[in-house]
C-alpha cells in the first residue's frame, strides 16, 4: 500500500534540500518567504492530482462523487489552517522590519514544518479514506496511483529546479502523445519498468534527506554560512542522488525511442526534450519570424524558396548546438553546489561558449531572413528583444 504517504519534499522543510538551498539562496528574507513558502501552500492534493487518480483507478459516478467529497472536505479544513499559517508568516515579517531580527526565520521554519506535518497528515488521511470506497480490483491499481502521485510530487517541485531533466515525467509524456494500441503496447513494459525504478530511486533520495535532518538543523540554528563545507557535503549527496533520477529518464528516454518509429518518436523525443530542458527548446524570437514570414500572404515565390532554405538550414544547425548545450549542462549539474547556485546555477566554461554560439546563430540567422524581406515585411517580424523579460524597458 502506501508508502509514507505524504512525506514528498513538496513545500516541506523537512526535506533538507528545500530547507537549505531556499535559505541560502534567497537574496533577502522576503523573496525567501516568496520562493520557500509557495509550495508550502499548495493543497496536499490537488484538482488536477485528484482528476489523475480516478482515471488511475477506473472509478464509477457514484466513486468519483464520493471522492470529489472528500477532498472538498479535506480542502476546506485546509483553507482554514493555511491562513492561520499565513498569518503567523505575516507577523513575522512584519516584526522583522520592526526590529531587523533576522533569527525570526529560524523560528517561522519550526513553525512551517508543523504546518507541514499537519498536511502530510490531511493528504495521508484523504487515501486511506479514498481506499474505503475502492472494490478489490481498483485496490489493485491503487500503487500504479500512488506511484504518479508521489512522482509527481517529487518530480514537480520547483526547489529541486536547478537538476535539468530531472522533471521529465516519462509516464506523462508518453500518455499525452495519445499513441495507438500497438504502440502503446510496445513501449508498455519499458514504461512500467521505468515506473518502478524511478519511484525506488525518488524514496532514496528522500530518505537521505531524512536521515540528514538533523544535521541541516544544526546547521540552520548554527548559521548556513559557519560551515560551508558541511554544507556542501550534505548537498552534493543529496545532488548525485537527483543525478540518479535525472540520469534513469535519460536511460528510459532512449529505450522507449527505440520501439517507436517515424512520427510517433520524433513526436516523443521532442516532447522529452521540452520537458527536460524547457529554456533551452523553447521558441525563440528566430523560430517566430519564420513562422511569421511564412505566413505573409504577400511573400513572392522566391522569398518563400529562400525562407524555407534558411528555415531548414537554421532547425539542423540550432538542433546540434542544442544538443551539445543539454550534454553541457549535464555534465555541469553534477558538480553543482552551493557556491554555484548562490551564482545563478550550474555553468562550464563549456556551456557558456555554446550558449554564446547560439546567440551568435540566432542573431545571424534573423539578419538574413531581414535581409530576404521588404522594409514593410521585416517591419512585422516579432521583436529579439522580446524574446526575454531582461530586455523588457519600464517605461513611463
Amino acid at each position: 500500500m502506501f508508502k509514507r504517504a505524504g512525506t514528498g519534499l513538496k513545500g516541506m522543510l523537512a526535506a533538507a534540500v528545500v530547507a537549505g538551498v531556499a535559505m541560502v539562496c534567497a537574496p533577502a528574507a522576503h523573496a525567501q518567504m516568496g520562493a520557500e513558502w509557495g509550495q508550502l501552500f499548495d493543497p496536499p492534493v490537488n484538482s488536477r492530482e485528484m482528476e489523475q487518480i480516478e482515471k488511475t483507478l477506473k472509478l464509477d459516478d457514484a466513486q468519483t462523487a464520493l471522492v470529489e467529497d472528500l477532498q472538498s472536505a479535506m480542502l476546506a479544513e485546509f483553507e482554514r489552517l493555511s491562513g492561520i499559517m499565513r498569518q503567523i508568516v505575516q507577523d513575522a515579517q512584519e516584526e522583522v522590519r520592526e526590529t531587523g531580527r533576522n533569527d525570526v526565520w529560524v523560528e517561522i521554519g519550526k513553525k512551517a514544518q508543523d504546518f507541514g506535518e499537519k498536511k502530510k497528515s490531511m493528504q495521508k488521511q484523504l487515501f486511506e479514506d479514498i481506499k474505503l470506497v475502492l472494490n478489490e480490483e481498483q485496490l489493485g491499481r491503487w500503487p500504479a496511483a500512488e506511484r504518479r502521485w508521489y512522482r509527481g510530487q517529487m518530480m514537480g517541485n520547483r526547489q529541486l529546479g536547478f537538476m535539468s531533466g530531472l522533471r521529465a515525467d516519462l509516464v506523462v509524456i508518453t500518455e499525452d502523445m495519445q499513441l495507438s494500441a500497438e504502440q502503446a503496447e510496445a513501449i508498455a513494459p519499458v514504461v512500467d519498468q521505468y515506473e518502478r525504478e524511478v519511484d525506488r530511486e525518488l524514496h532514496a533520495f528522500e530518505d537521505l534527506a531524512e536521515e540528514q535532518k538533523e544535521e541541516w538543523e544544526k546547521l540552520r540554528e548554527d548559521g548556513f554560512f559557519t560551515n560551508m563545507d558541511k554544507f556542501n557535503e550534505l548537498f552534493s549527496d543529496l545532488r548525485d542522488k537527483l543525478v540518479t533520477v535525472r540520469d534513469l529518464n535519460g536511460k528510459y528516454r532512449d529505450q522507449i525511442a527505440l520501439r517507436l518509429e517515424g512520427e510517433a518518436k520524433s513526436k516523443f523525443e521532442n516532447a522529452y526534450d521540452k520537458a527536460a530542458f524547457p529554456a533551452l527548446y523553447k521558441d525563440s524570437y528566430v523560430d517566430a519570424g519564420m513562422r511569421t514570414v511564412l505566413e505573409m500572404p504577400d511573400l513572392t515565390t522566391e522569398q518563400r524558396a529562400e525562407v524555407e532554405a534558411l528555415e531548414a538550414r537554421y532547425g539542423q544547425e540550432v538542433a546540434a548546438l542544442n544538443k551539445k548545450i543539454e550534454k553541457a549542462t549535464l555534465d555541469a549539474d553534477e558538480t553543482v553546489n552551493i557556491q554555484t547556485l548562490m551564482s545563478g546555477g550550474a555553468k562550464s566554461e563549456e556551456k557558456n561558449a555554446l550558449e554564446a554560439q547560439k546567440k551568435d546563430l540566432q542573431q545571424e540567422r534573423y539578419a538574413q531572413l531581414r535581409a530576404i524581406l521588404t522594409e514593410e515585411q521585416a517591419a512585422k517580424l516579432p521583436s529579439p528583444e522580446g524574446d526575454d523579460w531582461r530586455n523588457t524597458k519600464l517605461d513611463f
